[in-house]
């Protein structure tokens, strides 16, 4: 029990911050819909959207994080008609002072460009990096090695290499054993789907195949004795 109240509590924390938040933005809100001299039905609307977007992304977030499954932008996109609603509603309110239509628009616009950013240099955020994957597998099949390859074959094959059952790239299956082919390159993508049960794994712990390099959500390896034989 104590262990399941210490994994909780910070989401209970979260979760409670972010019920201040909301109750905090509110109460705002209304003061500035009064102020803009907002109807009825347009005040619904703004108070409803802000709704769904805070309550609604801060249980998406909560539930992230207590399963630990990744929180992603896109998971978001449904909420995009409500954040377009309430800036919609909130620049063209009447009475709104003009300072506080430039800090709204300047702020959303920072947000994008910070975002963007984020998206561009963050290496975290780096898509599966299968180009270099490839290349590093025509250049050890073009010095003669055999390459296994425990990734996605169809964007391989997009990428103009081929894996198939036979020498030198060897295609490997989590659902089928290991082929008898000695390897001299191991390009090991996300263990969770092309490794699940680390059958790969134990196989080159057990023949001494250390990681060389590393490239975004990939994993090439090579026999140490290979390694020290060059």
């Amino acid at each position: 029990m104590g262990n399941a109240i210490s994994m909780l509590s910070p989401h209970a924390a979260l979760a409670f911050g972010w019920f201040l938040a909301i109750w905090n933005s509110s109460s705002w809100l209304r003061r500035v819909g009064h102020e803009s001299k907002l109807s009825a039905v347009r005040q619904s609307m703004l108070f409803s959207s802000v709704g769904v977007v805070a309550v609604g992304s801060g249980l998406f977030y909560v539930a992230a994080a207590i399963i630990g499954f990744p929180f992603w932008g896109r998971h978001l996109t449904p909420f995009a008609p409500f954040v377009v609603a309430i800036l919609g509603l909130l620049l063209t309110a009447e009475g709104i002072m003009t300072w506080r239509r430039i800090l709204l628009a300047a702020g959303m616009l920072g947000l994008l460009l910070i975002s963007a950013l984020h998206l561009r240099f963050d290496a975290s955020r780096a898509k599966d990096d299968y180009r270099s994957a490839v290349a590093r597998a025509r250049v050890e099949i073009a010095q003669g090695g055999t390459v296994w390859w425990a990734a996605n074959p169809e964007v391989a094959r997009y990428y103009g290499l081929f894996p198939s059952s036979q020498d030198p790239l060897v295609l490997i299956s989590h659902e089928g054993p290991l082929p008898s082919t000695q390897p001299t390159l191991v390009i090991l993508s996300k263990t969770d789907i092309y490794d699940p049960q680390g059958v790969l794994r134990n196989w080159l712990d057990t023949e001494q195949f250390q990681v060389t390099e590393v490239f975004a959500e990939f994993c090439l390896f090579r026999s140490q004795n290979n390694a020290s034989e060059e």
